[in-house]
């Protein structure tokens, strides 16, 4: 079960399959007290978006060029308008090129101090929306977001280029902070390491 674990967790799927799987993997995990699932999607502002539906992992919002037999409308929203008044310490975004437009309609959540890490999957991808990723990585910068590189078994941040190849990325606000919790959360096993 999920007794042990102390956070909420706020989780937004547009993909109606995907969404679905999502609700079931709450529920085998016993988490449905503290996970909020919402199928909709993210942008700049409300509206409706077309994503693509048959691509697995990397689904995405179309771009104008785009055209796909089996795209399917969505609704979207700004993610400063769905958290509300509530403040995240930790946000974890993975929209396939897509960044720009969620992060433009997440001003007051980035704005807000509580906000301690983002974890972003900086790849190229918003290239296919006319979008420069550096600019991104200039916006965290001046926020105090710090790129970093995490190492589990050692529960240590460590410095990374911002531009390293592959992966996500963790920017963190507030290094001494973060490094605390790391350091004094409690120790969980997965899948026979422990963390």
């Amino acid at each position: 079960g999920g007794g042990g674990i102390g956070a909420a967790c706020l989780s937004i799927e547009p993909l109606p399959q995907a969404f679905a799987a999502l609700r079931r993997n709450i529920a085998v995990n016993d988490m449905g007290g503290r996970v909020q699932a919402l199928n909709l999607g993210l942008a700049s502002q409300p509206g409706v978006l077309r994503f693509t539906s048959r691509l697995d992992t990397v689904n995405h919002v179309l771009s104008k060029e785009e055209d796909h037999a089996d795209a399917v409308e969505v609704p979207v929203r700004t993610l400063d308008e769905v958290v509300g008044d509530a403040s995240p310490a930790l946000l974890k975004m993975d929209v396939e090129g897509y960044e720009t437009e969620v992060l433009a309609g997440a001003q007051r959540v980035l704005a807000n101090p509580a906000l301690r890490a983002l974890i972003l999957e900086l790849n190229g991808s918003g290239r296919r929306y006319g979008f420069d990723e550096d600019a991104i990585r200039r916006q965290l910068r001046d926020l105090g977001f710090t790129a970093c590189a995490y190492r589990p078994f050692e529960r240590a941040l460590t410095p990374r280029a911002e531009t390293a190849a592959g992966g996500n990325t963790l920017f963190a606000r507030d290094l001494e902070y973060v490094e605390n919790r790391l350091r004094t959360a409690p120790a969980f096993r997965v899948s026979g390491w422990e963390l």
